[in-house]
């Protein structure tokens, strides 16, 4: 894995993304690997595919895309870090 790269996995899905640093594009998904029982093949995207295109090409796996954006704004947000954490410590 690169500098930067992340995986995320749900429901037998794994996504390979990284942040672009470009506030326009902020999240480039690379790759998508399914794991489950009865798989589809693997999905490589375009160099520069960014969250909302993979989203319009890949519709049914909703569930992935929402967690990788939860996953960025979690890495990439200290507010929400903080939050979570301060959180966790009233527990």
């Amino acid at each position: 894995m690169g500098d930067g790269e992340h995986w995320t996995e749900i429901d037998g899905l794994q996504a390979l993304w990284r942040s672009t640093h470009d506030t326009s594009r902020e999240i480039e998904v690379m790759t998508v690997h399914d794991t489950r029982e009865n798989p589809v093949p693997d999905v490589t995207f375009p160099p520069g595919t960014d969250l909302a295109d993979a989203r319009e090409r890949q519709p049914e796996w909703e569930l992935l895309w929402d967690k990788i954006r939860r996953e960025f704004w979690h890495e990439y947000n200290p507010a929400a870090r903080r939050t979570r954490a301060i959180d966790r410590r009233r527990h």
